[in-house]
């Protein structure tokens, strides 16, 4: 069985701020003060909207995994 929940990864130190992550999947990731994302849900019911956000990010810094 899955687990109800994604593991995603952000590699700030390669993360430009574009905030595509967030347009694109804004019940999912945040930008804090600095422009940078946070999750804020990784539910596996999400899972395609997040595929989406990981292929837009332009420097490829999301990556995710089941748990």
């Amino acid at each position: 069985m899955s687990s109800p929940h994604l593991a995603i990864s952000i590699d700030h130190a390669t993360c430009i701020g574009s905030g595509n992550c967030v347009a694109n999947a804004p019940g999912v990731f945040e930008q804090d003060d600095d422009g940078l994302p946070h999750v804020i849900d990784a539910g596996a019911q999400l899972r395609e909207l997040i595929e989406f956000a990981v292929l837009s990010c332009p420097v490829r810094a999301i990556s995710i995994n089941d748990l």
